[in-house]
């Protein structure tokens, strides 16, 4: 998901046929028409990618050799993507699977191998079977995500990220780019990208590395893999097309713990005992009016709110999909890359967010909810 705006989970459908609707674990299908869908509801960025009629001849690609390690970079040397082909052209005008990819695109592999090398081995096999991962200057923010179906649209068989060039040459910090990104849209500051403003709040994790020199490529990768459980596991109905969605999540399950009922008018509105401060007036997407947002001198009260609320950050406070994300980024950070999540307030104070998933009551239902997904036999790691 873009980081400017939105990180963005792009599930295009490129439709060919009649009425689909993709439900989990029914054969229901996914409503279609003759163009590409532009979706709706308050997950604007989420589209849905049929598969290719090639499909079965393009899946096969697995690789065998004894060698977890090995097997993953081969797989992922076959996905790497470095094209010149924007995220419109991916997701819709081109297609994902048809977009040119330069001849060196492995030249980006050693580095996505060191972010395999920092995932838990559980984890691993989501990764290393994304169908492709797209490199390119024409990306806004720093990455998406977009989902493949099945040709009849009744259920997930693959996965793609893209990948804004420039974040495979920089080092930046998790805490960066959260800064940047908080900046903009709880308080409508910062400059250009990733540039911040040291009068506004700084946001600090620092997630411990093993091979990355720095913690926010892991980060933001990380995020849109959420995206793909998501996905895999019918874990939200936000991936709204034309009012309809492609799987129908249990109420009872993670949305119903922080928002309003699916297909309600509260449908992506935060329930109130699990709201922070101003939650509904943030800017994520779009050009934002400062005069809307908070101001800096509401940073202290927007902040403690969250550390009372059923967000783990600001940005998890969109809708259920990025609530999810951010969440199952946190959880892995917290279980296997002991991370110090601090908020500075220049004038005012430090905040200790860090205890925050295991202290407070309703993170700790959210928590549990993962750890129970982690541990369940039925948990898909890919499709």
């Amino acid at each position: 998901m873009a980081l400017g705006g939105k990180m963005k989970f792009h599930i295009l459908v490129l439709i060919l046929g009649s009425l689909l609707i993709l439900s989990c674990g029914s054969t229901e299908k996914y409503p279609t028409n003759s163009s590409s869908l532009q979706p709706t509801g308050h997950s604007p960025h989420f589209r849905i990618s049929m598969a290719p009629e090639n499909w079965e001849s393009y899946n096969q690609r697995s690789i065998a050799s004894g060698d977890p390690r090995q097997d993953c970079q081969e797989q992922l040397r076959k996905a790497i993507c470095l094209t010149t082909a924007d995220e419109n052209d991916i997701t819709g005008a081109v297609g994902w699977n048809k977009v040119h990819c330069d001849p060196k695109s492995d030249q980006f592999l050693p580095q996505l191998m060191e972010y395999y090398d920092e995932l838990p081995n559980q984890i691993r096999p989501t990764f290393c079977t994304l169908k492709k991962i797209f490199i390119s200057d024409g990306i806004d923010g720093l990455e998406f995500t977009g989902g493949i179906v099945n040709a009849d649209g009744t259920k997930p068989v693959g996965a793609y990220i893209g990948i804004q060039k420039a974040n495979m040459s920089i080092n930046v910090s998790t805490g960066q780019i959260v800064t940047w990104k908080e900046q903009r849209g709880v308080f409508g500051q910062g400059g250009g990208f990733l540039k911040s403003s040291a009068a506004y709040p700084q946001v600090s994790y620092n997630l411990k590395m093993s091979v990355l020199k720095e913690d926010g490529f892991y980060y933001v990768i990380t995020h849109e893999l959420g995206h793909v459980i998501d996905f895999y596991n019918c874990i939200n109905s936000t991936m709204w097309v034309d009012g309809q969605k492609p799987c129908k999540a249990s109420q009872a399950g993670w949305a119903g713990m922080s928002w309003g009922p699916h297909g309600s008018l509260d449908s992506g509105t935060p329930l109130k005992e699990a709201a922070f401060y101003r939650q509904k007036d943030l800017c994520w997407e779009g050009a934002c009016d400062p005069n809307h947002l908070p101001k800096l001198s509401e940073a202290l009260t927007f902040y403690q709110s969250i550390q009372k609320s059923a967000f783990i950050t600001a940005y998890s406070g969109f809708d259920e999909s990025e609530d999810f994300a951010e969440s199952w980024a946190w959880y892995l950070a917290l279980h296997f890359k002991s991370p110090n999540y601090k908020v500075v307030i220049p004038g005012h104070a430090t905040l200790d967010m860090n205890g925050m998933f295991t202290s407070s009551p309703l993170l700790v239902e959210k928590q549990k909810f993962i750890d129970d997904l982690w541990h369940n036999p039925k948990f898909k790691l890919t499709p």
